[in-house]
């Protein structure tokens, strides 16, 4: 539960980061869901979090971040 109310609070900063007005808001937006992304894979090595697992995790937590972002990137 805790892991998706972590990537709910991520994607709703990812939609306001990328509702936010500009000429390159595409690359802006993919940018950050690429920074995101880091920081999951960043916090489930530094908590040692299993690559596979019975629940949802940091990884895919990340994975999905990336999704996010390349399709962001695409779209814009």
């Amino acid at each position: 539960m805790a892991t998706l109310q972590r990537f709910a609070f991520r994607l709703l900063v990812i939609a306001a980061f990328a509702l936010w007005p500009g000429p390159s808001v595409g690359l802006a937006t993919a940018k950050f869901g690429l920074a995101l992304a880091t920081g999951c894979v960043l916090a489930a090595v530094s908590f040692r979090e299993p690559f596979r697992g019975s629940g949802l995790n940091r990884w895919h937590e990340a994975a999905a971040l990336v999704i996010i972002a390349l399709f962001a990137y695409l779209i814009f």
